[in-house]
């Protein structure tokens, strides 16, 4: 079984350059996972985890296009196949309305393309993706 993590640009100088890193054998949970990626890139862990073990709050990991802040932590369950994605933490907002939120499941996969002509449910509007910003999204 395995479970690929797509490594954001700041982490790949621990990754050998790879934006895509697969890890076998097993792990059924997202701490599981980790635990493998760290093994064979040490580098990325004190990136990741805080000195407590938890997921640092400037990073989100999400499993299949879910943050795993809503799915149970580094408890979340990973299937064959799954795709865990570390994205640093962005916060932003509409200047006019003055809402700001920080980036959400939604905006991670609207800027990977996945979802086109949606709204935020958090602010009510469509998210601003240029080309440029897609494809910086895409090589993370």
């Amino acid at each position: 079984m395995t479970v690929t993590f797509r490594v954001p640009t700041y982490l790949r100088r621990f990754t050998a350059g790879e934006s895509s890193v697969s890890v076998e054998p097993y792990a059924a949970t997202v701490g599981e996972a980790l635990t493998l990626l760290y093994e064979r890139y040490p580098g990325v862990r004190d990136r990741v985890h805080d000195e407590r073990g938890a997921v640092r709050l400037h990073v989100n990991v999400f499993v299949d296009g879910e943050s795993i802040r809503h799915t149970g932590g580094l408890a979340t369950p990973v299937a064959d196949g799954a795709e865990i994605a570390i994205i640093p933490a962005v916060s932003g907002g509409n200047r006019k309305s003055g809402t700001f939120h920080t980036l959400s499941t939604f905006d991670v996969n609207a800027a990977l393309g996945q979802r086109q002509n949606e709204k935020c449910s958090m602010c009510e509007t469509s998210p601003q993706i240029t080309d440029a910003s897609r494809n910086s999204a895409s090589r993370s």
